[in-house]
């Protein structure tokens, strides 16, 4: 492997164009420094809440470290326009905190996608969500830490390192949206955006213990977001329940006024018992641990008991679509660093690095036969599961968070692949054929996915919330 890894490198030597979407070249130095400088006091309840916020990040060097960037002057601004009655003032997110993956583009800032130096680039423009954010009343508090250019499930990034599981300090807190999931649950913000390639806001809410959210494929812009996978990326949100997200949902789908018809659905009584598939555990990919199976099946039984109808539902191809979710993943992601990993390969961290030349391995055919066959893929799922239920449950990860110690200065490729494989052997395949997913804590490191029909996000956060207060009861 490290041989035909190494051959990979040798090869693909054509100099390739270097734009993003939203996005100067590589190599971008931070002019706005001061960003995190202390800002004026705004006399309001969402100024005093500010203020609040970042005495607690002075004080605690471990949630400041999940910030690359607080934008403290610039939530001072939109803190004193909200107090002197903004327009936005009604709006769906008003005085609401939020934070972003640093990898959306924001006109004249640095983002730095957790990478080295010579990879960060400045926003040309606004990433149309985070308008969209702003459109809504949200207060944007900055940019927060991620899995080095999004890529990994452990939240590692060679430059930034890890940063700690709020609930479980020494464990990691999940990836690539680590920081996204990490300040929701201290409680630092109410909600965030994270991406979601192939479990990338699924898994760290599972581990972090808060509710996170892959929207079905296209429902939610992604111009001016760093791209790994164009066919598989998704923007969605991260929050400490289900109304919250939906909220967030409604926001970055355009609904600035108002309750949405995503949150709108997350607030309304099921008018029947919901009828959920349960994934048959010898369906998985690989076999969860102990404490997953427990945490799992105990939580079947509580809906259950709650009035779910509930049945077991096989689908022993998963393995098989996550596959050639991995292809296109793969493929995709070494096209959008070709230049940068022929040019400048140290700055890529093993982690990183040795997945994107994997992705120069893929031969073209095999590409395109993964991209030609989701429609067959879905229709297969379709008649397997979504027609037998409302939504599909699962577990998010096989495990729960697992030490930090584990992962750090993972370097061998084989083992590299192995890991990634398995923390997010559950997830790829809904990217893959385009489906809605909810992450919803089973714990504080412990997640249940709920999987709903392409296009069905409201209909999957009408019985995700329900199961929620289920689950809580």
């Amino acid at each position: 492997m490290a041989q035909r890894i190494a051959d990979g490198a040798a090869a693909a030597q054509v100099a390739l164009p270097t734009t993003l979407d939203g996005f100067g070249p590589p190599g971008a130095v931070a002019a706005d420094g001061d960003a995190a400088a202390s800002a004026p006091a705004v006399a309001s309840p969402l100024g005093d809440r500010l203020a609040s916020t970042w005495a607690r990040l002075d004080a605690s060097p471990a949630l400041a470290a999940c910030f690359l960037r607080q934008d403290r002057r610039g939530a001072a601004r939109r803190a004193a326009a909200l107090a002197a009655g903004a327009h936005d003032v009604d709006g769906t997110l008003a005085g609401r905190l939020v934070a972003h993956k640093d990898l959306f583009a924001q006109q004249g800032v640095v983002a730095t996608f957790a990478a080295a130096p010579v990879l960060h680039r400045v926003g040309l423009r606004e990433a149309t969500v985070l308008t969209r954010l702003q459109a809504a009343g949200a207060v944007d508090i900055g940019g927060v830490h991620l899995s080095e250019l999004a890529m990994g499930p452990t939240g590692f990034s060679e430059t930034f390192g890890f940063i700690d599981n709020p609930a479980h300090p020494g464990r990691v807190s999940g990836g690539s949206s680590s920081g996204s999931a990490a300040v929701v649950a201290a409680g630092v913000v109410d909600g965030a955006l994270g991406t979601d390639t192939g479990g990338s806001i699924r898994v760290p809410a599972a581990f972090c213990g808060v509710v996170g959210m892959k929207p079905s494929r296209g429902l939610v812009p992604v111009d001016g977001v760093l791209p790994l996978s164009r066919t598989l990326d998704c923007v969605g949100p991260l929050a400490r329940d289900v109304p919250t997200a939906a909220a967030i949902l409604d926001a970055i789908t355009g609904h600035a006024r108002g309750r949405g018809p995503h949150a709108t659905a997350a607030h309304a009584p099921l008018a029947r018992r919901p009828s959920l598939g349960v994934l048959a555990l010898s369906s998985l990919p690989v076999p969860p641990a102990d404490d997953v199976v427990a945490a799992f099946e105990g939580a079947v039984r509580r809906l259950a008991g709650a009035g779910c109808i509930v049945h077991e539902l096989p689908f022993p191809d998963l393995a098989k679509v996550n596959a050639l979710a991995g292809t296109i993943f793969l493929c995709e992601g070494a096209a959008v660093h070709a230049a940068e990993l022929t040019t400048h390969p140290e700055a890529f961290g093993p982690q990183v690095r040795y997945r994107l030349l994997q992705g120069r391995l893929l031969e073209g055919p095999a590409y395109v036969a993964a991209q030609d066959a989701r429609p067959a893929w879905l229709a297969r799922w379709h008649a397997a599961i979504g027609t037998h239920c409302d939504a599909l449950l699962l577990p998010v990860a096989p495990t729960a968070a697992p030490l930090q110690s584990d992962d750090a200065g993972l370097c061998d490729p084989t083992r590299i692949l192995e890991r990634n494989a398995l923390l997010g052997s559950y997830a790829p395949a809904f990217n893959y054929l385009g489906l809605p997913a909810i992450a919803l804590p089973l714990g504080s490191t412990l997640g249940m996915q709920v999987v709903g029909s392409a296009g069905g996000d409201i209909d999957l956060l009408h019985v995700s919330a329900a199961l929620a207060s289920m689950l809580a009861a």
